[in-house]
């Protein structure tokens, strides 16, 4: 009976110690996730602020180009660049004898 007693109480104690230890495994794991988890929310919203920051910076650098292509600001650049303003075009012919020279 002593010999049952004592092979019950380590069985017991066996499925005990592994009940114990895949709680703590489980428990692990859970937490491994949840922090894995927290850490790609933290690195989207992250992103999300970077996006948004590059999306006001598109929307900025179009309104500068739109300004900058207005005519007032070619005309002043171009007056400080001493350029002047011409009377006429002339096309040459290509097929002419002076452009085939």
């Amino acid at each position: 009976m002593r010999n049952k007693n004592k092979k019950s109480n380590i069985i017991e104690a066996a499925v005990f110690t592994a009940l114990i230890c895949g709680i703590v495994g489980c428990s692990g794991a859970y937490l491994f996730q949840v922090n894995n988890r927290a850490a790609s929310t933290f690195k989207l919203a992250e992103l999300d602020k970077k996006v948004s920051k590059l999306e006001q910076e598109v929307e900025d650098l179009k309104v500068k180009s739109a300004k900058m292509q207005s005519i007032g600001i070619i005309e002043g650049q171009s007056k400080k660049m001493g350029m002047t303003q011409i009377s006429s075009v002339e096309f040459i012919d290509i097929n002419s004898a002076m452009a085939l020279r």
